[in-house]
């Protein structure tokens, strides 16, 4: 495990009243806007790196505001960095790697010194408050964080010392290796500059000396026996590098200041600074930098999106910590989905993250092949990230056009309706998926193929085998399968390969569906599964509702074409059973 801040809890801060985030190497907060997203990257700046908090950054002023966090990956090359102070200072508090620590600001607008930087005792179980040098082994093990905001000014952030802007940390960090190879011939140079300079230069200009010479006269007219001295201190070598700043250069224009361009330039160099730090970075080093970007999509087009994405990857491998905002899905692999968390909030609980999707999974799912499996379609449709409301189908023709029919019939995508439709390539999962969508606190709803009630449907606890209306389902299935030419196994339809004429399932079920006599049935288990949430298909499934011939996209594209010339009423074979569909899928 590599170092890093792993889960923090923000108390009293804005609109995160008592907020839980799970943290990995790379996290991505999703949600809404004004759901309170960049108030939990502020807090986490907060945490490592105090300042005092005003009003406006306390939920109830009449309360301490309290942050705290769980540091692990805490090993020995990282305790040996510090230098035997502070590594003195933080080790009676690590326990198998990890740190837990707390600060604590009682009041808006207090003294620094009444902020308190509390660490937890693993042996007393009790916080201690402001051990000596805990807070400076801290800092070495997390240096000063890099904060971008959405809307940054450049500007703005330039009226910030060197050290506290954002330009300032990028250049600082670009620069490092710079610094570190040539710092002994630079400050040569710079001592030679102060030789001309300095009022006790070996060098001194003479125009220096000709000034002094005729104010003293002037002096010692007021003040006898007293002589004045011109200096000027040159930079150090360290004060030289954090003045450090960008210009601009532009096809048939002067060099420019980077304040001087509009936001989404700003942006872009910002952006692509961060590009070449993540090449520059080849191994992990002994701190973690927190790197916290709101959007960071903003003003850029989709391939630098993608290509900003792979290079903040390539950073949280490399000594960063990233956690960034976003609204866009193109920032989220299937991967980063993973730990992606979904923050939202409400007027009781204020900002909030719900479980993410790895929890979720691990927590319904204890089987790990079947984890696994399930993990790589959900995070593969990250869109249900970014959606308000699930809804889980089986295949191909699902997948294509119910959000076709869902916008010819209410004039809204799937997406305006904040849905998201997720392909789970077959039933099996639909189950697992309901159990993780639950934990994460995500509606669902489903779309099966007849066949379902008899087979998932039981497996996954939505009916019991000795439910009523399966079984008289079953058996007057039994009492029409000779008729029908269709074989049983355990009482129910099957594919028989032994005969000539074998047919598919969907066909068999389809062909059953029709029967007046099984039909009262199918309507019973169709009313049964809507209450867990799950639409079954009473004609057998989606294809025979719209008039399909087959499940191929020429078929496909055929219907589409059709609704558009003769209206959905026209194009389907049963629109009534389209239409209850379409209501059923946005009711509540």
């Amino acid at each position: 495990m590599t170092l890093r801040l792993s889960e923090v809890h923000i108390q009293n801060y804005k609109s995160c009243i008592d907020t839980h985030l799970n943290l990995s190497d790379f996290t991505v907060l999703i949600g809404y806007n004004n759901a309170g997203k960049s108030n939990c990257l502020s807090a986490l700046e907060w945490l490592l790196r105090k300042k005092v908090l005003m009003e406006n950054h306390f939920n109830d002023t009449t309360q301490p505001l309290e942050i705290e966090g769980l540091i692990e990956g805490i090993e020995t090359e990282h305790l040996d960095a510090l230098g035997a102070k502070h590594k003195n200072s933080i080790t009676p508090f690590i326990c198998n790697g990890s740190l837990k620590i707390k600060r604590q600001q009682p009041v808006p607008g207090c003294k620094v010194s009444d902020i308190k930087l509390e660490v937890w005792n693993n042996e007393t179980s009790t916080w201690v408050s402001n051990p000596t040098g805990i807070d400076n082994a801290i800092n070495s093990l997390f240096p000063e964080p890099i904060r971008i905001n959405a809307m940054e000014n450049a500007a703005d952030d330039a009226t910030k010392a060197k050290t506290t802007s954002t330009i300032g940390k990028l250049l600082g960090k670009l620069t490092e290796l710079i610094q570190q190879q040539h710092k002994v011939k630079i400050a040569a140079h710079l001592g030679r500059v102060s030789e001309y300079l300095s009022s006790t230069g070996t060098r001194r200009l003479p125009a220096l000396n000709d000034i002094d010479k005729n104010v003293n006269s002037k002096v010692q007219d007021f003040f006898p026996g007293i002589g004045i001295k011109l200096h000027f201190e040159s930079p150090t070598f360290e004060e030289l590098f954090k003045a450090g700043t960008l210009k601009v250069l532009e096809e048939g224009q002067p060099e420019r200041d980077f304040t001087s361009y509009g936001h989404g330039s700003q942006r872009s160099i910002q952006m692509a600074l961060i590009r070449y730090l993540a090449e520059i970075t080849k191994e992990t080093s002994a701190s973690t930098t927190l790197l916290l970007i709101d959007e960071p999509e903003l003003y850029l087009h989709p391939f630098a999106i993608e290509q900003l994405r792979e290079a903040l990857l390539m950073l949280s491998s490399h000594g960063y910590q990233i956690i960034i905002s976003t609204h866009s899905a193109q920032m989220v692999t299937a991967k980063l989905a993973e730990n992606a968390l979904l923050i939202r909030k409400d007027g009781s609980n204020g900002t909030h993250a719900r479980t993410r999707l790895i929890d979720a999974t691990t927590n319904a799912i204890k089987d790990y092949p079947s984890q696994a499996q399930l993990l790589f379609s959900l995070t593969y449709s990250s869109q249900i990230l970014f959606a308000e409301k699930v809804l889980l189908a089986e295949g191909q023709t699902e997948s294509r056009l119910i959000p076709f029919l869902f916008q010819q019939f209410h004039q809204k995508t799937l997406g305006q309706q904040q849905y998201a439709l997720i392909a789970l390539g077959g039933v099996d999962s639909t189950g697992k998926a309901f159990k993780v969508l639950e934990q994460m606190q995500i509606p669902t709803k489903a779309i099966c193929d007849l066949d379902y009630a008899f087979n998932g449907a039981i497996a996954h606890k939505f009916i019991d085998k000795s439910d009523e209306n399966l079984i008289n389902c079953l058996t007057a299935i039994q009492k029409k399968a000779n008729s029908y030419d269709i074989s049983l196994e355990n009482g129910k339809p099957i594919r028989d390969r032994n005969k000539i004429t074998s047919r598919l399932l969907p066909e068999i079920y389809e062909i059953l569906a029709a029967d007046a006599d099984i039909q009262p049935h199918i309507e019973k288990l169709h009313q049964h599964l809507k209450t867990h949430n799950i639409w079954l298909w009473r004609k057998g499934a989606i294809e025979v509702p719209l008039g399909l011939k087959n499940k191929d996209e020429k078929e496909h594209a055929r219907f589409q074409n059709e609704v558009n010339q003769d209206g959905l009423s026209v194009a389907c074979k049963d629109y009534d059973e389209v239409t209850q569909l379409m209501e059923w899928i946005v009711q509540d």
